[in-house]
């Protein structure tokens, strides 16, 4: 019964350690051992270093687009969809921490990685288009398992 048992809140254990689907503020210090939660992306594999918790939950993202292409900047992206909330807490956020970086992350992993340029709320925002198509095109095919 004790080998069960342990064998349960292993299974348990595991399930808690997945980090919570959303937007988190990335970490910016450098020293891998003081990161409490790290997630790779699912371009490139590189681990990132991310807050404890996302300031925008999954549940506040409202779409995601197929890849569509900016002729004017000459580039692709996806265009993620915010409720009025997620916007203002970007913008907040970005307010208060300027130099801000964001990861989107969906089961465990990080999708992309984003700042936020403009001096207004969000009602979306443009990820992907640093990028190659190829790349995202992984991140389209990501996106594509998410409910929204």
């Amino acid at each position: 019964m004790n080998a069960t048992f342990a064998i349960l809140m292993m299974i348990l254990t595991s399930f808690q350690e997945q980090s919570e689907p959303g937007i988190y503020i990335i970490n910016p210090n450098t020293k891998r051992l003081n990161c409490d939660n790290e997630m790779k992306m699912i371009v490139g594999k590189v681990k990132i270093c991310l807050s404890k918790k996302p300031i925008v939950r999954k549940d506040a993202l409202s779409y995601a687009t197929d890849i569509r292409y900016d002729p004017v900047y000459k580039e692709h992206y996806i265009e993620l969809g915010l409720s009025s909330e997620a916007g203002q807490i970007l913008f907040k956020t970005v307010g208060s921490l300027p130099e801000s970086k964001f990861a989107l992350a969906l089961e465990g992993d990080v999708i992309c990685i984003f700042s936020l340029p403009n001096p207004t709320p969000p009602r979306s925002i443009k990820i992907g288009n640093d990028v190659g198509l190829r790349d995202l095109t992984l991140i389209h095919n990501a996106l594509n398992k998410v409910e929204f």
